[in-house]
């Protein structure tokens, strides 16, 4: 038969030192349910709170895309324009766009006018030229 000891102190401490640490987790268990609910309920609220923001963002966003685009399209039209005026291959190009050819007449060779309205009045020529940097006939 075997000898039934008796609860000593050792005992007794780590009876409840398991009671303890059951005790915790069973603790740590309901903290953790109740950080969760509550972080559920901080969304619900969230949401219902403002349905409208996700359409105001979209629309925001694409108001946003749509005031870049014409900024860039009036830039890239500028561009365009601008190197027309300075490069006399680019007017030519320009000249053959229908409302764009008002402003840039492709007209025939200048010195070729020139010479001929000198010609047409009687006047000696030896030779016409053009300089372009100094804009001058």
């Amino acid at each position: 038969m075997k000898k039934q000891y008796e609860d000593t102190d050792l005992d007794i401490s780590l009876k409840k030192l398991n009671a303890d640490l059951l005790l915790k987790t069973k603790q740590k268990q309901e903290l953790k349910k109740r950080i969760i609910s509550d972080i559920e309920k901080l969304e619900s609220q969230e949401r219902n709170k403002n349905p409208i923001l996700p359409t105001r963002i979209r629309k925001v966003s694409l108001i946003r895309k749509l005031a870049y685009s014409g900024i860039a399209l009036i830039i890239l039209l500028g561009l365009f324009i601008s190197s027309a005026f300075v490069s006399p291959a680019m007017a030519k190009v320009a000249s053959k766009i229908p409302y764009l050819g008002q402003i840039f007449e492709n007209k025939n060779n200048i010195v070729l006018l020139i010479s001929e309205e000198l010609r047409a009045k009687g006047y000696k020529k030896t030779g016409v030229g053009v300089s372009f940097p100094k804009k001058e006939i």
